[in-house]
């Protein structure tokens, strides 16, 4: 069981770090335009730059040339963001379901069905708390 506490507080301690640097990103936005948030920009990561900018622009109306600047490096700050936890928050989740196996001898099919109606982890997840 020490295992799986250690990995679970890895885990958080990943996702903690995710939202921290996407609350640094959306902070940029936030001194642009009152009430902005990178949650404006709903799944942001599957978005280019130009449809970035494009959707600033859609929720905020015109953009200044000072503050393109600004939302490209929010843009960037906040990919970069996804690109640095992303992977390790899905591995530290494997990791967890695995020990969690282990711990309580259950089958891959058996846990398979009793998580069925938990959503897999998400990328919106760490939106939830910008605000």
């Amino acid at each position: 069981m020490d295992d799986l506490g250690r990995a679970s507080l890895t885990l958080q301690s990943h996702w903690g770090a995710l939202r921290s640097d996407l609350e640094s990103a959306s902070r940029l936005l936030s001194g642009m335009f009152d009430e902005a948030s990178l949650a404006d920009f709903g799944e942001f990561w599957q978005l280019s730059e130009r449809e970035f900018l494009n959707v600033a622009r859609e929720r905020y109306g015109s953009v200044h040339s000072k503050d393109m600047k600004a939302l490209v490096e929010c843009y960037e700050a906040a990919l970069a963001a996804v690109n640095k936890h992303w992977h390790q928050i899905l591995s530290s989740e494997n990791r967890v379901e695995g020990l969690i196996k282990q711990a309580y001898a259950v089958t891959d099919e058996f846990y398979d069905e009793i998580t069925k109606s938990v959503s897999s982890p998400s990328l919106s997840w760490a939106l939830r708390a910008i605000r």
